[in-house]
């Protein structure tokens, strides 16, 4: 009865598959956190060390504010989120805006669904 429940959405899908995510530093699971900043226009706090520690607990999972980021380069306005990260090799930039949530899971799905792409003429 449950798989007919998940199929037709009315269940939530099995959790993803356990990953360590414990630690410090950089690496996380298959993802290493090159940089993270945060804030708008001109006004940004370099929070790479809160974003590696955030990711590190809490299986990975946090929202973007001063409350969770430690940070606020523009009290009263909306600011942005954005992390640069290595994934297999490939470098992969994501961007979240104010109260967006952030997992672990997320940003591997992002650079999974990343396709190659070329820079220069065809």
């Amino acid at each position: 009865m449950s798989a007919c429940l998940w199929l037709a959405g009315c269940a939530t899908p099995p959790p993803p598959p356990a990953v360590d995510l414990s630690g410090s530093g950089p690496q996380v699971g298959e993802l290493t956190i090159i940089s993270a900043t945060y804030g708008s226009g001109g006004n940004v706090a370099d929070v790479t060390d809160r974003v590696q520690r955030r990711l590190h607990m809490d299986n990975g999972e946090f929202y973007v504010s001063p409350q969770w980021l430690k940070a606020d380069p523009s009290p009263g306005w909306n600011k942005e989120l954005i992390i640069n990260y290595d994934y297999a090799g490939q470098r992969v930039m994501f961007h979240a805006g104010e109260n967006s949530r952030v997992t672990y899971w997320i940003l591997l799905d992002q650079a999974r669904s990343r396709k190659p792409h070329h820079d220069g003429p065809t």
